[in-house]
């Protein structure tokens, strides 16, 4: 009479494939962990160079109308002058001190000390002669607010309006986007803003937004010509 042998497996074999099964799923686990953390940090670096164009546009849509003076009744119409009716300040805070930098670019350019909190000041005038006081703020941990004021006078200036938000808390990549700076340059033989004919007179300064993007670390800058300044 033959005998039938049985084929399995023994116990240290089925510890054995427990083991390597357990560290495979530890393994996909951590790839599943890493790709959901490096897929949301892109998504939150996407919005974050998507609110710093938009920004930088409605801020130069703001500095289009600087030193815009209207006809009072007399027909007079003063020009602008830096620092007058244009004034860029440095380690600045809102309901704090700032450092204005009052030497008129004559030529050259202005910049604003890096890492310190920044604003442009500027006014404009109506047809009744009531000044309009307008700015922009970049606080040195990063973002731009639109604020405004009474006077060209850092003191009494606040915040009006978010443009920017500050870089997201907690991501070294992220840490700098949307940190911005000010310049303002003495435009030599004048500039035109976009899409204005060069028949067109010119403004004498153009005004330099840099803030750093999210996408390889590049550095954005917006320029705008101030075509009220003449």
């Amino acid at each position: 009479m033959s005998r039938r042998h049985q084929a399995g497996i023994s116990m240290l074999e089925l510890l054995i494939g427990m083991l390597l099964a357990m560290f495979a799923v530890m393994a996909m686990l951590s790839l599943s962990r890493t790709t959901s953390r490096v897929t949301a940090l892109s998504r939150l670096g996407v919005q974050t160079d998507a609110q710093l164009a938009t920004g930088l546009l409605a801020a130069d849509k703001l500095l289009a109308q600087a030193g815009y003076f209207a006809v009072t009744a007399s027909g007079s119409v003063p020009a602008p002058r830096y620092p007058d009716d244009l004034r860029l300040l440095q380690n600045a805070t809102l309901g704090g001190s700032a450092q204005a930098l009052l030497l008129a670019p004559a030529s050259g350019t202005l910049v604003a000390q890096a890492g310190q909190g920044q604003a442009l000041l500027w006014r404009s005038r109506d047809a009744s002669g009531v000044f309009r006081y307008d700015g922009l703020y970049a606080p040195a941990s990063g973002g731009l607010w639109r604020i405004h004021g009474s006077s060209m006078d850092w003191a009494g200036w606040e915040q009006a309006e978010l443009l920017l938000g500050a870089p997201p808390r907690g991501h070294d990549s992220l840490a700098s986007a949307g940190v911005a700076s000010f310049a303002v340059s003495h435009a030599a033989g004048g500039c035109q803003p976009f899409g204005v004919g060069s028949s067109a007179s010119g403004g004498v300064y153009t005004v330099r937004i840099s803030a750093l993007a999210y996408s390889a670390g590049q550095r954005v800058d917006s320029h705008t010509c101030l075509m009220n300044f003449q």
